[in-house]
């Protein structure tokens, strides 16, 4: 990498601090009972992996933030397109948190609010929560062999959110 990678690169960890500690919190609180193996990878994403009682009932890897848990054949078989995958995720919870960070940062100057500043920007990686709900407008007929459950939350809330779309699209296109 060239110095100008490495001084973005710094600029977006300090940018992502609210991203940073979501995400390795979320992997730490599982770590005990759901997800096992820990590891960092670069740069500054903390991942692991579901343990056997979790991996039969939830089939995905998944990410919060720079916290990714990935199905234990994920990392046994070196699947790049799941791990791009997952790492779209990890960008677009910075552009959101930078994007929160600039508002908080208007919000700020012009109330003098800081405190609802540093709010607004430690939010920003909550901002992908609405994309779920408006992934109903893509709801279909429920197949006969679906629960409900699985129908709405998972193949249309989870399958069908613009971030969801967005990096089955973007690993579809090759984009690293």
């Amino acid at each position: 990498m060239k110095w100008y990678n490495w001084l973005f690169l710094v600029f977006m960890l300090l940018v992502h601090i609210p991203g940073i500690l979501l995400g390795y919190l979320w992997v730490l609180v599982l770590l005990p009972w759901a997800c096992e193996k820990p590891k960092f990878e670069f740069p500054a994403i903390l991942t692991a992996e579901w343990r056997d009682w979790v991996k039969d009932k939830w089939k995905y890897s998944t990410t919060l933030s720079r916290g990714i848990v990935f199905q234990p054949h994920i990392r046994k078989f070196k699947s790049h397109r799941v791990k791009r995958h997952e790492r779209v995720h990890v960008r677009q919870t910075e552009d959101l948190t930078f994007l929160s960070l600039l508002v908080g940062l208007v919000v700020g100057i012009y109330t003098g609010d800081w405190w609802l500043a540093g709010a607004l920007w430690f939010s920003g990686p909550a901002w992908q929560l609405p994309f779920f709900v408006t992934a109903l407008r893509f709801l279909k007929p429920k197949p006969a062999n679906v629960s409900w459950f699985k129908h709405i939350a998972v193949n249309t809330m989870y399958y069908e959110s613009e971030h969801e779309r967005s990096a089955r699209g973007q690993v579809n296109e090759g984009r690293k």
